[in-house]
């Protein structure tokens, strides 16, 4: 794929949110965006045949009435959100005009792109909320994992002012958080990496924040408990409410403490906080 091909959007009924989140990724999708309970939006950038093949595989996976279009970027920029909205201790708006910068402590600006969590859906809007009610760490980097757009990453810096690990696999996403982190004065601070869940360093991080699907958080919480410091917290969301379960299981004593959990519009949030035990985690 080159730096130049296109985009396209792919629209269709989804009768398992989760499980169609995951294969549209796992295809090739850079982004997907819930648009109701019953309908996704997944976003792949290459030729009209890459975005047939990706039509082909949610099919087979149950999506139905899918709509390919092209998507006209200039158009899509401007597009659809053009009002401020306020999101726990932050004020989050567009920036549609090149050179400007957004240094105000409780601003964020984002340019709209593909990378997912501009903080209009509900797991990217429980964790910057919840980031507000936890310590001030007052050591350590702090672990973005699955940055998206880099707004979690831009806010940990304008909150807390540490500096923070950031890490996406897809690089469309990663260039798009780095533009936003350069336009809100944050990119000296933030680190962004082309890192998956296994290749995390030998690090202990105070905050751990995570915006991905249920069975990846399960999968890596054995890796994520020697990650995150002991006493340091965990904020995690994009588990839907019928998976609850499987991330209550997985974050349990007598590494794992739940402070808080928040349901909304069909999504979980929670806070979990790393025990001090006498196994696991970096000290």
């Amino acid at each position: 794929m080159t730096t130049d091909a296109p985009w396209w959007s792919l629209t269709f009924l989804a009768p398992d949110i989760d499980l169609l989140t995951t294969i549209a990724f796992t295809a090739g999708a850079s982004g997907v965006h819930e648009l109701d309970q019953d309908h996704l939006r997944a976003y792949v950038r290459g030729s009209a045949e890459e975005a047939a093949q990706l039509a082909c595989v949610l099919g087979q996976y149950g999506a139905a009435r899918i709509t390919t279009e092209q998507v006209v970027v200039q158009d899509w920029l401007r597009g659809g959100w053009t009002d401020p909205r306020q999101v726990g201790a932050f004020t989050l708006h567009p920036m549609l005009t090149t050179g400007e910068t957004e240094s105000r402590a409780d601003h964020i600006a984002l340019i709209p792109g593909m990378g997912f969590g501009t903080g209009d859906h509900a797991t990217t809007a429980m964790i910057l909320e919840a980031m507000s009610r936890i310590p001030v760490p007052t050591s350590g980097r702090i672990l973005d994992i699955g940055t998206g757009s880099g707004v979690l990453a831009i806010a940990a810096v304008k909150l807390w002012k540490r500096p923070v690990l950031a890490i996406d696999i897809d690089d469309d996403a990663l260039a798009n958080a780095l533009e936003n982190a350069q336009m809100n004065c944050a990119a000296d601070m933030i680190r962004f990496e082309h890192r998956s869940l296994s290749e995390l360093p030998e690090e202990a991080f105070p905050v751990v924040l995570a915006n991905l699907y249920a069975e990846l958080l399960a999968e890596f919480e054995p890796l994520l408990a020697r990650r995150c410091a002991q006493g340091g917290y965990a904020l995690l969301s994009g588990v839907l409410e019928k998976l609850d379960p499987v991330i209550r299981q997985a974050f349990s004593p007598p590494l794992w403490r739940c402070v808080e959990v928040v349901a909304r519009a069909g999504w979980m949030g929670y806070v979990f906080t790393r025990e001090v035990t006498h196994e696991g985690g970096i000290l």
